[in-house]
């Protein structure tokens, strides 16, 4: 018999966090404990609880919560073996003279402090003996430009550069943190979000809606589902090869296994500035 994994999902109540963890959970192996901001499960939620399915309130913009989470985490479940930090926001849109500083400012403080204190928190309770997972969600955003998004641009690239700092230390620790960027999903998640209030007038929102409605059409965006596979092998430990990369729901991790040595001495898969 199979010894049950933990896996913390953050932002798990909706979007990619929830297709992830609904799947996640059919895998026998697998306890799932996802967060929301919620004091109670959503309704939604609620008939997916069980044994192998639990909700847990946690708002990873509060600094004070995060510590007393990982720690009750750890009483009521053991250690937690896989952290999924999917939490995030859009922050605002539009030019980053216009930007209101403190939307901007709070973008990060989700998009990054949260990854940040979360990954912090569960590294001091993971079980040195057991192969432990850090898997940050991260996006083309942080690894090119994203004018006129640049709160979520600059956040996703901190997190990916985080990642992989964090990998090297991690490594005696039997710790292995990898950057997953799932392609740009048009079926759910923060571009629904952004689809649910349109603007009428044009401007930088409204263009960045029509963008993705392009990007559909020319067959670029893709569906929730298309990162499970990858997120599977991920979560099962077995990939500690790619410690500290970027990877997509596009890439054969068994291929990028297989090359290895030629990604590391290229340096591939990683932020770098190229001369």
């Amino acid at each position: 018999m199979h010894e049950m994994r933990n896996i913390v999902i953050t932002g798990g109540t909706k979007g990619l966090g929830y297709v992830y963890a609904t799947h996640l959970s059919k895998i026998p192996e697998y306890r799932i404990i996802i967060t929301g901001r919620s004091k109670t499960p959503p309704a939604e939620i609620e008939p997916l609880l069980g044994p192998a399915f639990h909700y847990r309130c946690l708002d990873v913009a509060n600094e004070q919560e995060i510590i007393p989470f990982f720690l009750n985490i750890k009483q009521d479940f053991g250690h937690p073996d896989v952290l999924l930090n999917n939490a995030g926001v859009w922050g605002p849109v539009g030019k980053f003279n216009t930007n209101a500083i403190d939307e901007w400012v709070d973008a990060l403080t989700i998009n990054l402090s949260g990854v940040v204190r979360c990954a912090h928190a569960a590294i001091n309770i993971m079980e040195p003996d057991r192969h432990s997972v850090i898997i940050n969600m991260v996006s083309n955003a942080g690894a090119y430009r994203w004018p006129t998004c640049s709160s979520y641009s600059v956040s996703k690239a901190a997190v990916i550069k985080f990642t992989e700092n964090i990998a090297i230390e991690l490594k005696k620790n039997n710790i292995s943190v990898y950057s997953f960027h799932p392609g740009l999903v048009h079926s759910t998640g923060m571009v629904i979000d952004l689809f649910s209030h349109p603007p009428e007038e044009q401007g930088a929102t409204r263009n960045a809606m029509e963008w993705i409605i392009k990007e559909k059409e020319r067959g670029n965006t893709v569906s929730v589902e298309a990162g499970i596979p990858n997120i599977e092998k991920l979560c099962s430990g077995k990939y500690d090869c790619l410690s500290g990369l970027y990877m997509t729901e596009a890439d054969d991790l068994d291929t990028m296994c297989s090359d290895i040595r030629k990604i590391r001495k290229q340096d591939l898969y990683q932020l770098r500035i190229n001369k």
